[in-house]
């Protein structure tokens, strides 16, 4: 999402007016000595945030279970933490940003590797976008339903 940072000291009508701040831009364009000079903002502020899951009970035995969540922020997963009373119970059979899996195969791996004392487990996913779903597909391997409550942890910008 575009948003406009006035450079300047002329203030220019509010609210969502798009032809007055295009107007405003072409003015600061020009140079003119106390007209307002608009520049489109990007995002600079970039910190490590975490995106958690929820708690979602997945029953026994079941495969092929979406966990999803919509980032609020551009941000960059880096690293997955499982709860370890839980990792011994799943397999992790794919990560999707958007529609791409961050999996070089079909083969899934056990959530256990990334249990929350887990060590040297830094992934370089690609970049979720602000609203794009980030998916977790995993299987419940165990005999009883268990409780999911997965979080990535990454750079986000705003």
């Amino acid at each position: 999402m575009a948003r406009w940072t006035q450079v300047g000291d002329v203030e220019i009508g509010g609210g969502n007016d798009v032809a007055g701040l295009l107007a405003a831009a072409e003015i600061g364009r020009e140079g003119e000595p106390n007209q307002a000079r608009m520049r489109l903002a990007v995002p600079t502020k970039p910190r490590y945030l975490i995106m958690g899951f929820g708690r979602t009970s997945v029953a026994a035995v079941t495969a092929g279970i979406n966990l999803t969540q919509n980032p609020q922020k551009i941000f960059r997963p880096e690293k997955l933490v499982w709860p370890n009373d839980t990792a011994g119970a799943f397999s992790i059979t794919d990560v999707r940003i958007g529609t791409n899996s961050q999996f070089v195969t079909n083969a899934g791996v056990a959530a256990r590797m990334f249990a929350e004392d887990a060590t040297e487990v830094l992934l370089g996913l690609d970049t979720a976008q602000t609203s794009q779903n980030v998916t977790l597909v995993v299987t419940n391997n165990s005999a009883a339903a268990v409780i999911a409550e997965p979080s990535l942890l990454g750079p986000a910008v705003f």
